[in-house]
Formats: structure tokens, sequence, C-alpha cells
């Protein structure tokens, strides 16, 4: 004897996000003030930038961490972060302080500080990328960035913090000896092993590392 009412699906908003070339998403977060975060990799040198750690474009493909407020309308800030060559970001989430960490893979060039690993690892002189990781503070400016890897290639798809201010990640390492530390799998499985690592407050110490795999490829 009643109608039926199907609640219709709101969209609180859309908009896009980029510049004159290829723009391509890498990870989203939400804050608690519903302001959101997205990261990934632009090659578009007029990207939209505001309140930038670093407002050009270094490479030939950036990172880019862009916050929107609330409602969509408006950028809080919006920044390029990169070196002479290429990088991809992966993996974002935001601590309760609104501080941003992500993950992803870099090149030689990319801006390290106070960092476990400073050096990218070109030993075996080929097209390889090491994996990253990296934390912002609230204002989108750098706190820590570190290499993670040797000389095949490396990356960080997924990251996750603690209370503590730890970051753990995973990811996808082409390393036989790629850093362990207290592993629970210290044997590398064949190619393209799964990788889990834990990084301190500081960024700048490695707390555990461990391969997790078989004999065909594996990544987190």
């Amino acid at each position: 004897a009643r109608a039926l009412v199907i609640d219709p699906v709101v969209l609180v908003f859309s908009t896009f996000l980029g510049g004159d070339d290829w723009d391509r998403f890498g990870g989203i977060a939400v804050d608690k003030d519903r302001c959101v975060y997205v990261t990934g990799q632009t090659f578009s040198s007029n990207f939209p930038a505001k309140a930038a750690y670093d407002s050009s474009l270094d490479g030939y493909a950036d990172i880019f961490v862009t916050k929107f407020n609330a409602s969509g309308k408006g950028l809080v800030y919006s920044t390029f972060l990169g070196g002479p060559v290429s990088e991809g970001a992966y993996g974002l989430t935001v601590d309760p302080a609104e501080k941003v960490y992500f993950g992803g893979y870099a090149y030689d060039g990319f801006p390290t500080k106070n960092a476990y690993d400073s050096t990218y690892d070109d030993s075996k002189h080929g097209d390889y990328f090491d994996a990253i990781i990296v934390k912002l503070n609230a204002l989108g400016n750098l706190v820590y960035s570190t290499y993670l890897g040797k000389g095949d290639d490396d990356v960080v798809y997924a990251i996750a913090v603690d209370g503590a201010g730890r970051a753990y990640v995973g990811g996808q390492t082409d390393n036989a000896d790629f850093p362990l530390k207290y592993a629970f799998q210290p044997h590398y499985g064949d190619h393209d092993d799964a990788f889990v690592a834990v990084f301190s407050a500081a960024g700048n110490s490695l707390e555990t590392s461990t391969f997790i795999g078989g004999n065909y490829p594996d990544s987190v």
C-alpha cells in the first residue's frame, strides 16, 4: 500500500585533474576533515601546482601529490616530486596529523631526505628502478624520502602507517639480494617476489623486511 522509494546515488564531487599530457592515478586517501589526497604520475609540465614543494616537472615524468578541500572545489596544495628521469607513485595513506605517506618507484636523482638509503642502485647498469617510500608533512613538504632496493627492479605498491608513525610497505622485487632484516622468508623464491617491510617513524631505519613468495611472480 506504500510507494517504493529507491534512494538515489548522490555525487558529492567529480573533477578532472591534469595538464596537457598524460596523467595517471596511483592512490587516494581521505582525512578526518574529508579532504581528499591523490597521488600518481604526470607527464604534464602544466599539471596544476599550488603551495608546492616543487612547482615544476623535473624529468619526463614526475610524481604528483594533490590535496583537495572537502568540497572538491579547491586545491589545498598540489606538488610535483621527482628527479631528472621518471618516477611513479602508488598506495597513499594519511595519518591523523594529515601527514601523507606513499610508495612507488624512481630512477637516479630522486630527491631523498633523512633516508635509510639515499643512493640509487645502478650496479646492473640497465633500465632498472628502485622502490621509494616518501612522507610529506601537513603542508605538503618533504619529511623523509628513501630508496629501497638493489640493482634490478623494485617497487612499492601498498602502504599503511601505525599510531607510532611506522610505515608498513609491500611491493615486488626482482633482486635476490633485496635488503632483509628479521625476515620471515629469507630466501628469494625465483623471480619477482613479493616483499613486506617496516620503516621507523623517522624513515631512516629499516625495522623488518622479508620476502614472501614462491617460484612464480608474486606481488603485494
